[in-house]
Formats: C-alpha cells, sequence, structure tokens
C-alpha cells in the first residue's frame, strides 16, 4: 500500500472513530455534566493508551515538544467540552456536522501557509465543506436551529482545528507519546473545569460503560489521526479526519431516529466524499 492510499485509509478511519465516539458522549451528555463525560471518558482513554505506549516501548518525545502536545490536548478538550454541551440540548444531526466542517478551517489554512497550495481537488473540497455549513442547517429553515445554536458547535470546531495543528506539530519524533500528553493536559483542564461548576460525581456502572467506549474510540481516533498527518499532509489529513460526522448523523438516524430536511441531507452528504484525494 502506497504512504497516499495509507494517509486515505487512517484519516477515514479516524474519522469513523471520532464520529461514533461523539455520538456516544453526546448522549451520555444528556445524562451527566459534559465536563464529567468528557473527564471520565478520557481518563478511560488515556489509560488504555498507556498500556498500549509502554507496550510499544515508543521513545519518550523530545522536551521541546511537551509544551506544543499539552496546547493540543487543552485545545482538544476544551473543544469536546463544547462540543457535549451542544450535543446535549441540541440535533446531533447538524451540531456534529458544523462543527466537522468548521474544524477543517485552521489546518488546512495551515497546511497550505506552510507547505504552499494543495491539489485542486483538496481546495474544491473545502470551498464545498464552506457552502455546506449553510445548508447543513437547513437554510436557515430549520426549526430550532439559529445563529446562536450554532456557536458551540463552531468554536468546537475552531478548537478541534488548533488541536490537530498543535498535534501535528508535536508528531515529528513519535505519535503515542504528544497524543498522550495532550490527554493528560486536556484531562487536568476539563478535571479542574468540573471541579469547579461543582460536575464532578461518581457515574454508574451502565454510564461509566459508556463513558469508556467514548473514551476509547475518541483516544483511538486521535492516535489514528496523528500516524496520518505524519506519513501526509495536514491538511489532507485533516479535511480526511473532518468527514467524521458522517458516522455520528447516520447513527443519530439509526438509533435517536433524528429526522432531517433534504436540503440538509443535501449539505451533510456533499462535503464527505475525500475529494482531496
Amino acid at each position: 500500500m502506497s504512504a497516499e492510499s495509507l494517509v486515505v485509509l487512517l484519516g477515514l478511519l479516524s474519522a469513523g472513530c471520532w464520529g461514533a465516539g461523539d455520538f456516544v458522549g453526546g448522549l451520555a451528555s444528556r445524562r451527566r455534566a459534559a465536563a464529567l463525560v468528557v473527564a471520565v471518558s478520557q481518563v478511560i482513554g488515556t489509560a488504555c493508551l498507556l498500556v498500549v505506549t509502554l507496550a510499544l516501548r515508543e521513545p519518550f518525545l523530545p522536551a521541546s515538544d511537551l509544551l506544543t502536545s499539552a496546547l493540543a490536548g487543552a485545545f482538544g478538550g476544551l473543544g469536546l467540552l463544547l462540543l457535549y454541551r451542544a450535543m446535549s440540548g441540541g440535533n446531533l444531526g447538524v451540531v456534529a456536522p458544523v462543527s466537522g466542517l468548521t474544524s477543517a478551517v485552521v489546518p488546512v489554512t495551515y497546511g497550505i501557509l506552510r507547505e504552499g497550495l494543495p491539489e485542486a481537488t483538496t481546495i474544491l473540497g473545502v470551498v464545498l465543506a464552506f457552502g455546506a455549513v449553510w445548508l447543513v442547517s437547513g437554510g436557515g429553515g430549520v426549526q430550532g436551529i439559529t445563529v446562536r445554536s450554532l456557536a458551540q458547535p463552531i468554536v468546537a470546531g475552531l478548537c478541534f482545528g488548533l488541536y490537530l495543528v498543535f498535534l501535528d506539530g508535536a508528531t515529528g519524533a513519535g505519535v503515542l507519546w504528544p497524543v498522550l500528553i495532550g490527554r493528560l493536559a486536556s484531562i487536568a483542564l476539563i478535571g479542574l473545569t468540573a471541579w469547579r461548576t461543582g460536575a464532578l460525581a461518581r457515574p454508574t456502572w451502565p454510564e461509566l460503560r459508556v463513558m469508556g467506549v467514548a473514551g476509547i474510540l475518541d483516544t483511538t481516533a486521535n492516535t489514528l489521526f496523528a500516524f496520518a498527518a505524519q506519513l501526509g499532509r495536514l491538511d489532507v489529513a485533516s479535511v480526511l479526519g473532518s468527514l467524521y460526522p458522517a458516522s455520528t448523523v447516520a447513527l443519530a438516524w439509526l438509533i435517536l431516529k433524528e429526522r432531517l430536511r433534504p436540503l440538509q441531507w443535501v449539505g451533510l452528504g456533499w462535503p464527505w466524499r475525500p475529494s482531496c484525494c
């Protein structure tokens, strides 16, 4: 398998895991505070990643990459917190695509500035993604969907974009340790937020299992993306990773029976094809 094909495969796998993890985490946030869900899920996911990292004996990252990894984790954790909050009270079929599309803006811009313009098909895919943001909201005609209600998923997407940029900057010498250090920083930030807001509580065993699934899926997605970005261009890997709403929306449609207008399905389907490749 060529490096380009491997980047596509890893990017799409990361998108699938991200979307499924966000769906599960979003459901958990409807019963518990988003800060608690993020904190607990990340602790479980990070514990699993630590075992894998130690087993594979990946060399520890240079000291210069510690801060970059920590910043990546802080932005990633903040983005996840905002996304789960938005999902707890909103339509998953709208919240997830808006955050996914927005998350591609920062790394694509950074990738262009650092490596020059990508292929024409990549540029076309990004342009289509911007148009899909308006379509996915139903062209302004979906009941209950307002500009204000989209603020949290948009900011969450921007945080995810910054996470991808900083993570890419820290994976020059390895992949697992940057993801792990970032997760530790995220856990500290979200844990403090949960404590300050009084959200810390002991989840029940069924809730803990759901949070654990969300954490493992999200951690897996981050690791797969880090490998994809290390092997190929950041902007290409980011566009592929931003397709994660596909699995979120599919699960919301199958399990929650969410119904979307035809115009929304056009917006959701428009940017999902990996036209960058």
